[in-house]
């Protein structure tokens, strides 16, 4: 199995190599008959190595447990960063490298990429911890509904799903266009709070808090939450649709047996432990982006704090 490993890379890289990329002619052609089945995915964002360093490491082992019911296959990144935005409007590009990507919901992608609807991440970054000024914690102690956090202003990327989600909740969002902007605005005191996915804020808080002067610190006793599932998506066309089978049937077999709850908790139970989500107060919010195929009401795919 070749599984290259590369550095991660900018958005705004990705977005600059999907215009300059050279077309590399072949790649798109149909799997020949009787080889192994191909994956390739591609080189990972910065922003979204949180979602797709475990996404890969779960692919890895669907494709194993799927062996010896559907064969041999190949697993292997293209080192171009901008092919995960190419694959997502496929139509309009003739160099599409990759088969595979790791993704959130979208209603335009529906129409284009063919998803596995199990969540990579059993939800996880739809729970969402609010990164605050150590000035206002006695501010944020008060606050145990929906409607106190109206009271709140929020930041949040334009173009993330998050802002659409806090938005049609009657939050106050106020937007920048970059996370590192966010970052620099909230430090400006342009809105209070910012809030991160459980799985990214270890890292995130690292960078932070090497920061001199520093005093942006994570809330103590909030939990946002909404769904917000991650997915594997496909091609729509007929080799894509036999991937997402393969994938499908071993995640599901992965679900049913608990193997799979095992690796999500070995990566995250210390980072939940940590932040102690089972005792935190949680408030929901509403996801109006969501599908009616999204599986919201299946249980076994969902992580859920537990004291």
């Amino acid at each position: 199995m070749d599984f290259r490993v590369f550095s991660p890379v900018s958005r705004r890289a990705v977005m600059r190599a999907a215009l300059a990329a050279p077309f590399l002619p072949g790649l798109g052609r149909s799997e020949e008959p009787g080889k192994p089945i191909s994956f390739v995915r591609a080189v990972s964002a910065s922003d979204i190595d949180a979602h797709a360093a475990f996404g890969w490491e779960v692919l890895s082992a669907v494709l194993e447990r799927t062996r010896s019911t559907h064969g041999d296959y190949t697993l292997s990144m293209s080192s171009d960063p901008a092919q995960a935005l190419r694959f997502r409007h496929a139509n309009s590009s003739s160099d599409v490298q990759v088969n595979v990507v790791i993704l959130t919901i979208s209603p335009e992608w529906n129409d284009i990429l063919l998803p596995v609807r199990i969540p990579v991440l059993r939800g996880l970054l739809g729970y969402r911890l609010l990164l605050v000024h150590r000035q206002d914690l006695d501010r944020f102690k008060g606050i145990k509904t929906l409607e106190d956090l109206r009271k709140v202003t929020f930041g949040s990327v334009k173009h993330w799903l998050d802002t659409t989600i806090m938005e049609n909740a009657g939050l106050t969002v106020v937007t920048g266009s970059t996370f590192d902007g966010l970052h620099r605005m909230m430090q400006a005191h342009r809105f209070e709070t910012l809030t991160r996915g459980v799985h990214q804020i270890e890292s995130e808080m690292a960078s932070i808090g090497s920061e001199p002067d520093n005093d942006i610190v994570v809330e103590p006793h909030l939990l946002m939450h909404y769904y917000l599932p991650v997915y594997f998506w496909f091609s729509r066309d007929p080799e894509g649709q036999r991937r997402a089978e393969r994938v499908k049937a071993g995640l599901s077999a992965m679900v049913a047996d608990g193997s799979f709850e095992r690796m999500f908790d070995s990566r995250y139970g210390p980072v939940i432990q940590k932040y102690d989500l089972a005792h935190r107060t949680i408030i929901e919010l509403p996801n109006p982006l969501l599908s009616p195929e999204d599986p919201i009401n299946d249980l076994r795919l969902w992580y859920k704090p537990r004291t």
